[in-house]
């Protein structure tokens, strides 16, 4: 490879070489004012093994409940620097920037009260290389932004399907929040975690009535699944210290996330628990009822024809014999038919009149007191 021809200098600087490697140069005069080139002098040179060395001196400044600055030192020879960050009980990283020519990043949007797991890197593109990560850890500042909320009228509205952080500060401190579920998403759980304390939750649904608890001993995470049949509404979480438990220095987080399908217990490794006392022996598999005292199933319900066009045959088994309420909702929620029936105890056989209702989709229910089952059936003509 020809560097140049006709330079006048007495040195040359050569570019974009492969590192360690071995490569040979020579050099020649040329005499133009006899006409005359010289023979070639030859040598050898070894390229040395770039490097980029992964970043030191990581800081955490000016932290807030909500934002951090990340600091770092220069490396040689790079040309810019990736930032990623994540909470520390999380899995997934989240890249602030891929290209900062900066030693500092500002970081807003974060969750107060939790740690924070944030790493850097060098990319030294003149040699083609990127360091390794250099990772260190911080905490936000635990800001209790959703009080007053101490009564259950007094609730705090909440976003579902995001992390909150919270403190139980006092010996007597109570935090109620409320939400609403909907038509298309009306599954719910509520995830209490990160306890500094031995704390419990309780979920009411929108008459006040409590419909379900988790009080996990200690400062394991407290759970609670609720997979209501066509109750829409706002519900309301109560959180408190057991036994006065509380932490004045350090937030609780929580979360409620609903589905348009049901959760599952099974997936989770706490315990979704009936509402009951702390000491009460606890089984390992736990669910929830619809309303106090009563089961809610849909495994032993058929229905016939479907789509139904006229009529409709509901098989069903009851618990006991007696009076039963059997009602029809659309998909509204809106009871559109209810009456009530004579069962027998086992298996019981009931022809309705749809006739009267619109072509659509429909939930049919059946509460003996003892079990509530319903399906969903499609009228089609």
């Amino acid at each position: 490879t020809v560097a140049i021809t006709s330079t006048t200098a007495l040195t040359r600087n050569i570019t974009g070489l492969a590192n360690t490697s071995v490569y040979d140069w020579r050099v020649r005069a040329n005499c133009t004012s006899v006409g005359l080139t010289s023979s070639y002098t030859q040598l050898q040179f070894s390229t040395v093994t770039a490097t980029c060395a992964a970043p030191a001196g990581l800081s955490a400044t000016n932290i807030t409940s909500t934002s951090v600055t990340l600091n770092w030192a220069a490396v040689s020879g790079a040309a810019n620097y990736r930032v990623e960050y994540k909470l520390s009980s999380s899995t997934t990283w989240t890249v602030s920037t891929s290209s900062t020519t900066s030693l500092t990043r500002n970081i807003t949007g974060l969750v107060g009260g939790l740690n924070y797991d944030w790493r850097v890197r060098a990319n030294c593109s003149s040699v083609g290389l990127t360091s390794n990560y250099s990772q260190a850890l911080f905490s936000t500042l635990c800001a209790d932004i959703l009080e007053t909320n101490e009564t259950y009228s007094n609730a705090k509205s909440i976003s579902v399907n995001r992390l909150y952080t919270a403190k139980i500060a006092t010996a007597t401190d109570k935090d109620y929040y409320r939400f609403s579920n909907s038509l298309s998403a009306m599954y719910m759980r509520i995830t209490v975690e990160n306890l500094p304390a031995d704390y419990d939750v309780r979920l009411y649904n929108s008459l006040g009535s409590q419909v379900g608890s988790s009080e996990t001993r200690g400062t394991g995470s407290e759970v609670i699944i609720y997979n209501p049949f066509l109750s829409i509404g706002t519900y309301r979480i109560y959180i408190y210290g057991y036994n006065g438990a509380f932490s004045n220095s350090q937030c609780y987080s929580f979360r409620v996330d609903l589905s348009s399908s049901p959760f599952s217990a099974s997936s989770l490794s706490s315990l979704v628990l009936q509402p009951q006392a702390k000491g009460a022996e606890q089984a390992a598999d736990k669910t929830f009822n619809q309303d106090a005292g009563v089961e809610e199933a849909a495994g032993s319900m058929k229905v016939f024809p479907v789509p139904a066009a006229s009529n409709l045959n509901v098989s069903f088994n009851a618990a006991k014999e007696g009076k039963a309420s059997l009602s029809i909702l659309n998909q509204m929620g809106q009871e559109v038919l209810q009456k009530q029936i004579t069962v027998l105890k086992g298996n019981n056989l009931s022809l309705i009149n749809v006739s009267g209702l619109p072509q659509g989709i429909y939930f049919i229910r059946v509460n003996d007191g003892e079990l509530i089952q319903h399906r969903k059936f499609l009228i089609s003509r």
